[in-house]
């Protein structure tokens, strides 16, 4: 905009002013740490000390969640040993984090570093239950200031052997 002298943005936090350009443009990096409905507010400052009003601008960004794959799919067996694979999706990428939970239980939350290329592996062993139960693995990544990305999550069945089970002995 012509005449303008600096901008001053709002995005979730305080205000930032930015320098405009000799073209009157200016830029910023904005960096959104969910997929939630993302607000901007820009008011532009003129060299007469001119405020404009408010422009308001509002986006959604696309998910921010380390995609995972576990090799239980299908479902597993109580003890099975469960495999399972993040692929990076943030940037300054420190560690991962994952955490596994039954409908009964929260496990707790485990770190995870990543490898050269970005991606991570880390396996957990099914839990031991006396019926079929829904088991949910969730992960994120972190950055080096701890901010945590969107989660990604996978969910199966563990159903135990039916041989295994305790049965029933009905006396007469």
């Amino acid at each position: 905009m012509p005449g303008v002298v600096t901008y001053t943005y709002t995005y979730g936090g305080s205000a930032v002013t930015v320098p405009a350009g000799p073209d009157g443009t200016a830029s910023a990096v904005l960096t959104p740490l969910t997929t939630d409905t993302q607000y901007l507010e820009v008011t532009s400052t003129f060299a007469d000390g001119t405020v404009s009003e408010t422009a308001y601008y509002s986006f959604y960004p696309r998910s921010a969640a380390p995609p995972l794959t576990c090799d239980a799919n299908g479902g597993a067996q109580p003890g099975q040993v469960v495999h399972c694979t993040v692929t990076p999706v943030q940037p300054g990428l420190a560690s991962y984090g994952y955490s596994v939970r039954t409908w009964s239980t929260t496990g707790p939350e485990v770190a995870v570093q990543p490898a050269a290329d970005g991606t991570a592996a880390f396996e957990f062993t099914a839990p031991a239950l006396q019926e079929r139960e829904l088991l949910s693995v969730t992960v994120w990544s972190a950055n080096a200031a701890g901010q945590r990305s969107d989660t990604s999550y996978t969910s199966f069945y563990v159903t135990p052997d039916p041989a295994s089970l305790p049965r029933a002995v009905r006396a007469s």
